[in-house]
C-alpha cells in the first residue's frame, strides 16, 4: 500500500551480491640517491551486503534511493610495476563501505507488479585491503586504506509477487577518485602514492524489496 499523503511508495530493500573493486595509481620511491617510479593496480572480488531505503512517487515515477553497500569478504591481486619489472601480491581481507544517493525514474507495468528503474547520483565511501607477500618464507602484510568520492549509475528491476513484497535485482557501477593513505615509512626508503587515484566499483546484487 502507499502513504497517499505523500503520494509515494516508500521502499526498503536488503540484498546480497558481488562487487569488483579496482584501483589504479602511480607510485614513486627514493632509496638513497636513487629514484624509481611505476604503477600500482589492484582488483578485488568481494561479497556485497547492502540495504537501500527510498521512495517512488505515484505520479511521474520519480525515484529517490539511498544505498549503503558493505564489502565484507573477498580476495584479489595487487600488481606493482616499474622499469625493473613487476611484482604481484595477494590482496585479502577487504572491508569497504559505499554510500550512494540515486535520483532517477521508475516505470511500472503488469498492474504495478513489475518495476524498471534507472538513476544516477553521487557516491562516497572508504575501503581497506591487506596486501601480502612471502619474504623468506614469512608472510608480510601491508594495509592500504582509501577514501573515495564519485558518481554511481544504477539499473534495477523489481517484481512484486505480493502486495507489499517482491524481489529486487540491481546492476550498478561507480567511477570515483580515491585518496590513498601513504605507506608507512621505511628506514632508508621513501614511498609515495599519487592522489587522487582512479577507482571503479562494479556491483551486481539481488534481494527482497518491501513497499510501504
Amino acid at each position: 500500500f502507499s502513504l497517499h499523503c505523500f503520494a509515494a511508495e516508500f521502499i526498503i530493500s536488503p540484498a546480497i551480491g558481488y562487487s569488483n573493486i579496482a584501483n589504479s595509481t602511480n607510485w614513486s620511491a627514493e632509496v638513497g640517491a636513487t629514484k624509481v617510479k611505476g604503477d600500482l593496480d589492484f582488483s578485488l572480488n568481494a561479497m556485497d551486503l547492502s540495504i537501500a531505503l527510498g521512495f517512488i512517487t505515484e505520479g511521474n515515477g520519480f525515484t529517490f534511493i539511498v544505498n549503503n553497500d558493505f564489502a565484507v569478504a573477498g580476495q584479489g591481486t595487487a600488481k606493482f610495476s616499474g622499469n625493473g619489472g613487476s611484482l604481484s601480491f595477494d590482496a585479502e581481507k577487504p572491508f569497504a563501505w559505499e554510500m550512494s544517493v540515486i535520483l532517477g525514474r521508475t516505470f511500472k507495468a503488469c498492474n504495478n507488479k513489475l518495476y524498471i528503474n534507472i538513476g544516477a547520483g553521487p557516491a562516497f565511501g572508504t575501503n581497506q585491503v591487506s596486501i601480502y607477500q612471502k619474504i623468506a618464507g614469512k608472510k608480510e602484510k601491508e594495509d592500504i586504506f582509501s577514501t573515495n568520492f564519485g558518481a554511481r549509475v544504477q539499473l534495477g528491476t523489481q517484481y512484486f509477487f505480493a502486495e507489499k513484497m517482491g524481489i529486487n535485482f540491481i546492476i550498478a557501477d561507480t567511477i570515483a577518485g580515491a585518496d590513498l593513505e601513504q605507506p608507512k615509512e621505511t628506514p632508508g626508503m621513501t614511498v609515495k602514492y599519487d592522489n587522487p587515484s582512479f577507482e571503479n566499483i562494479f556491483t551486481i546484487k539481488a534481494g527482497f524489496m518491501f513497499r510501504i
